[in-house]
């Protein structure tokens, strides 16, 4: 910010000693030497001031490319084949019910998705709460 407010500040004073001054007052003012030494240190701090507004710039603009390229995503890596032996676990869980083919059924769908089974034939959710959270379209549970 003090960079900026200097860059328009020797702006403004170069601005006023080539536009507000007549030709003959420009000789005047120069003919000292000290006006002439002040004349040429702030037409170099103009020019350097300059250098520095333009570098900030392009930085700020390589900042804002490469803040772009860090929020792009990476692709999702390939889904990891899907190795979990749901019949043997659904075996296991639905070994006591009734129905045991609609429980199978259910329980598979819900172990697939899921990626787990709860041990045990009733209950234990906690162990697999994805499980104890699916449900069918009346809002009741759908694995057994």
């Amino acid at each position: 910010m003090a960079v900026l407010r200097a860059l328009a500040a020797s702006l403004l004073l170069s601005v006023m000693l080539f536009h507000f001054t007549t030709a003959q007052q420009m000789v005047n003012l120069l003919s000292h030497k000290i006006y002439i030494y002040i004349y040429i240190g702030i037409q170099i701090l103009t020019e350097i001031l300059v250098y520095i507004y333009v570098s900030l710039l392009y930085m700020n603009g390589i900042c804002i490319f490469m803040l772009q390229i860090m929020n792009l995503k990476a692709p999702a890596p390939n889904p990891v084949p899907h190795t979990l032996d749901c019949g043997g676990l659904c075996g296991g869980r639905c070994k006591e019910t009734k129905r045991p083919n609609l429980c199978k059924r259910s329980c598979g769908s819900c172990c697939v998705r899921c990626g787990c089974v709860p041990p045990g034939t009733y209950g234990n959710y906690e162990a697999c709460p994805c499980y104890f959270h699916l449900t069918t379209r009346n809002q009741t549970r759908k694995c057994p």
